[in-house]
């Protein structure tokens, strides 16, 4: 963990900065509170180079000059290879776990597009052409697809998704940070345009138009929703504790209506972490090491007095309709207790008990149970209400989308949103407009 410098006018200030203090190395911190505390978050530099390149730009003040300098030398330090050997691509990793839903390193597109942004600026100020590369080394890091390491996924209807957080199933993205990516990009297009990116930038459009309405909500609610996926507690335990025979879970399967299924490898994987799922494993919540009966491995559940139960962070979608329901299948083995199988948070905010999976002897065994997407309705889609920063995000990105490649229904819907902001909350990009 860092910590702030001791004399703070050691280094430039800058006004609309001021909250960020900077540690001795002359890098601002951005607060994240508890354990992480006081951290250097990759966009505060950027900011803060975009920043002091106009005021010495404007004024030829040397410290302006000399805190770019500075902010530049420490961002080139972040940068690292991303994509095979073949195909790789730079980009801008954060390596601290400050989401709940992703692990360190992560790659932020926000951030990687950004800094290209910089660097183009800069090599249309006459820095030089290794500038020019940089920013050429991140589009291409930009483009790496998903299973290469990188962050772009396709949509099944064709369409190209700038994967905010990283890697997991099913896609977890918010509109302003893929929004930011595609603006990101077009601002290098327009100066070094070509086939490849004029493709990516309406297979990108396009996959914003796929989903437009699911960022939407209710009139009379406000705002709009700024992520298609949120997270949720599958939470199992033993009806009866024992330790004489332990059920053991080889998988979950977590079936959705409209999108790809989830499938949850407990038994055969080889840690606790896997694309859109961890298992949660605290004084008072575990499994076991794996077991195997049968040939088919399982990790224990309940067998320890001090963790009763055990508890997976799973990936769900907000996108069912009403009267739809997530399928839970359960394959497990339980000779002599059933499982009873809880979801949280309920739309209460409590665990919801789906049902039992009953006894199934020596035998392994499957159990479907039902989560209907009602219980869902006020744990996802995380509306936020129309002065919220991240709907004036919403709103401005549409409106660059439009610009980008024109279309009714981004212009219809960003005048929409727009009619929902308060006369004195529009924005538009800045410092802590991170996706998500």
């Amino acid at each position: 963990m860092f910590k702030p410098a001791k004399e703070q006018e050691r280094f430039q200030p800058l006004d609309q900065y001021r909250q960020y203090p900077f540690d001795d190395d002359g890098i601002p911190l951005k607060d994240f509170g508890g354990a992480l505390g006081w951290q250097r978050e990759p966009i505060l530099p950027l900011y803060y180079a975009q920043a002091y390149r106009k005021a010495w730009l404007a004024t030829g003040d040397v410290a302006m000059r000399r805190g770019l300098e500075r902010m530049l030398e420490w961002l080139k330090t972040q940068l690292a290879t991303v994509g095979p050997p073949d195909a790789q691509g730079l980009t801008l990793y954060t390596y601290y776990d400050y989401l709940p839903y992703v692990r360190s390193p992560w790659i932020c597109g926000m951030n990687a597009g950004r800094l290209l942004e910089l660097y183009l600026d800069l090599y249309a100020d006459g820095w030089g052409g290794p500038y020019r590369e940089l920013a050429a080394g991140l589009v291409d890091g930009l483009l790496v697809p998903a299973e290469q390491g990188g962050i772009l996924e396709s949509t099944p209807a064709g369409g190209l998704v700038f994967e905010e957080f990283g890697r997991t199933r099913p896609l977890l993205w918010s509109l302003n940070g893929h929004a930011s990516v595609v603006v990101s990009l077009q601002r290098f297009h327009e100066r070094f345009p070509g086939p490849r990116l004029t493709a990516v930038l309406d297979a990108a459009t396009a996959s914003v138009l796929e989903t437009l309405e699911l960022f939407d909500v209710p009139e009379g609610t406000g705002g709009s929703k700024v992520r298609l996926y949120g997270f949720g507690l599958v939470r199992l335990r033993p009806e009866l504790r024992t330790t004489r025979a332990l059920a053991l879970i080889h998988a979950i399967a977590l079936h959705y209506p409209n999108d790809p299924s989830l499938m949850i490898p407990l038994g055969d994987s080889a840690g606790d972490h896997h694309s859109g799922w961890s298992v949660l494993d605290t004084d008072t919540a575990g499994f076991g090491p794996p077991q195997r009966i049968g040939g088919r491995a399982g990790r224990p559940l309940g067998g320890d007095e001090g963790k009763p139960y055990g508890i997976l962070r799973v990936a769900m979608t907000d996108n069912i309709a009403a009267g739809e329901a997530v399928q839970i299948g359960l394959i497990y083995h339980a000779p002599t207790t059933a499982v009873i199988v809880e979801f949280h948070p309920d739309r209460d905010g409590r665990y919801h008990r789906l049902g039992t999976a009953p006894t199934t002897g020596n035998a392994w065994s499957l159990a479907t149970l039902t989560l209907p997407g009602d219980r869902l309705s006020r744990c996802f889609g995380n509306v936020v209400p129309g002065g919220h920063p991240y709907h004036v995000m919403n709103t401005d990105y549409l409106d660059s989308l439009h610009r980008i490649r024109p279309h009714s229904r981004l212009a219809e819907m960003a005048a929409r949103w727009r009619a929902r902001i308060p006369a004195a909350e529009h924005g538009g990009r800045h410092s802590d407009d991170q996706g998500g």
